[in-house]
């Protein structure tokens, strides 16, 4: 069997050594602490600010944001646990997160009724007389 020559199967592992860097970049770019000082402010800049400070991509609605103030946030964090303490009491909530961008909307709506424990009607009977 002839196999091709290395110079011909070069470009190709190249390339594919190339990409898997770039993955692996973007992944750590988004779990690498970062320095974060965000006062309270309104949460769309707070969140272009983390977006630019941790190099990662944040997608959001503008006006899902709109009349949202972020609490202040400050420490060494990964991008998503700076992002997660921003969001806090906003109602909205990240969906995806592949390592090198985040996407916040609209959390689900939470039911005010919680679920009742199934009742187990054997052990709740007492014995009757007679049985």
């Amino acid at each position: 069997m002839h196999n091709a020559p290395m110079s011909a199967r070069s470009p190709v592992a190249a390339r594919a050594i190339a990409a898997t860097l770039l993955v692996l970049a973007a992944i750590s770019a988004g779990a690498a602490p970062v320095d974060v000082d965000l006062p309270r402010q309104p949460l769309a800049d707070s969140i272009k600010t983390l977006a630019r400070k941790a190099n990662v991509t944040i997608a959001f609605e503008r006006s899902m944001l709109a009349g949202r103030i972020s609490p202040p946030v400050k420490g060494r964090l990964e991008a998503r646990i700076a992002l997660e303490k921003l969001l806090v009491g906003s109602g909205l909530t990240i969906v995806s997160e592949p390592d090198s961008w985040m996407l916040v909307r609209e959390a689900p709506p939470v039911s005010p009724e919680a679920p009742v424990a199934p009742r187990n009607y054997w052990q709740d009977e007492k014995p009757r007389p007679g049985n």
